[in-house]
């Protein structure tokens, strides 16, 4: 993780935010396949999960899927900005965004977004 950002939500999720496992930078998966990419970490709310497959820790920037309001017609790849995500305070604190603590990186196509 970077200096630069600060996580707001630590002492209440009890864990670091930003990726703790190895991540390629942006646009180092371009040649893999969506279903081949390997993602690296998952984020989640009571609204929606985000898996990462890469990631910038200088601009806190990450490539990923996103499925929001947990339906599959609200989901796509793209970018998503984990200093924005981190600060997620909503509903007078009840949803925050968490990293998936028991993770383990495994290829899209292993995974059920649905």
């Amino acid at each position: 993780m970077s200096a630069q950002f600060l996580e707001m939500q630590l002492s209440r999720r009890g864990h670091r935010f930003y990726p703790q496992n190895p991540t390629p930078g942006l646009y180092e998966t371009d040649d893999t396949k969506a279903a081949e990419k390997t993602i690296t970490e998952h984020y989640f709310c009571s609204t929606g999960d985000w898996w990462i497959c890469e990631y910038d820790p200088e601009e806190g920037n990450a490539f990923g899927y996103a499925r929001l309001a947990h339906m599959p017609e609200c989901a796509e790849w793209g970018y998503i900005n984990l200093p924005e995500l981190e600060t997620v305070n909503a509903h007078g604190g009840l949803t925050i965004v968490e990293r998936d603590c028991h993770w383990e990186p495994k290829r899209f196509a292993d995974i059920d977004v649905n």
